[in-house]
């Protein structure tokens, strides 16, 4: 069978995008489409003429939700183009040059827009190799974090990150997780960490400081270690993208009662992300 065509297109700029998503895990996650997006759609993601071009295709379950106004989610899997379809190959096409690159380009900010069926068909064309149609293997539980995308000086968004980490063996390896870490899993008291697994507990911030991160985490140790004793000995990490951390917040780390860890993660060469302990 062949792989589904894109139906639509959305702009993830590269600071919001990592290119994250293993084909070996295969798990969900709310992400935006049209309102009238049917069952078993495709969306293409655009990087942009400032990024790779199209890097990555999302194909989409039954589920919906709608949880702001005019903004539609649909339950869907990331699967990477490998390689991406760079800019060359969409201006060997007219019809996607003038789409992509063109003027028609200025309209691919912000929400998703439809592909017609023959923009579907040229993006096949030029493409090395579409993945095969594959829908998220797990089931959303509709209370899953909203994600807002939106930059500042701190950092890229925390949701970009903690799926780094949660998809990537040598990341929460390097981390200290003894298993893959499952994301924003709701504890007894309703408290949601970011990351967690037996013995481990973590929360990804834009950046770590003296009043945001260490109580966080401390409140997460001080419920698991009540409720889960034989998971333990338990560690808090607290992971931001930055080399850096201030003294103040190394002094309120190493007067925590509970063992606590600070760590950056950061984007290194080829794409390759380096890990270092800073407390």
């Amino acid at each position: 069978m062949d792989p589904p065509l894109p139906t639509q297109a959305a702009t993830w700029l590269p600071p919001n995008y990592t290119g994250a998503g293993d084909p070996d895990i295969g798990e969900g996650e709310w992400l935006r489409c049209l309102k009238e997006t049917g069952p078993t759609e495709r969306l293409v993601v655009w990087e942009g003429v400032a990024g790779r071009g199209l890097v990555a295709v999302v194909d989409f379950a039954k589920q919906r939700r709608t949880p702001t106004t005019r903004v539609h989610e649909g339950w869907g899997r990331l699967q990477r183009l490998s390689p991406p379809i760079g800019l060359d190959a969409l201006a060997s096409e007219p019809l996607l040059a003038e789409r992509f690159l063109g003027r028609r380009a200025r309209g691919l900010q912000g929400s998703p827009n439809r592909l017609s069926v023959e923009e579907g068909e040229a993006i096949a064309r030029v493409a090395v190799r579409l993945p095969p149609q594959a829908l998220p293997v797990d089931e959303p539980t509709y209370d899953e974090e909203i994600i807002y995308w939106a930059g500042d000086l701190n950092g890229p968004p925390e949701a970009v990150l903690e799926h780094d980490i949660h998809t990537t063996r040598r990341l929460w390896n390097a981390l200290g997780f003894r298993s893959a870490p499952l994301k924003q899993r709701r504890l007894p008291s309703g408290r949601r960490p970011d990351l967690i697994a037996p013995g481990t507990v973590a929360d990804v911030k834009r950046r770590v400081s003296k009043i945001d991160g260490p109580a966080q985490v401390e409140g997460y140790l001080e419920e698991l270690i009540a409720t889960r004793p034989a998971d333990g000995p338990w560690l808090g990490l607290l992971v931001h993208r930055h080399d850096d951390l201030d003294e103040a917040t190394r002094e309120r780390i190493a007067e925590s009662p509970y063992r606590l860890a600070v760590w950056a993660v950061r984007d290194g060469r080829l794409g390759r992300r380096s890990v270092r302990r800073l407390a």
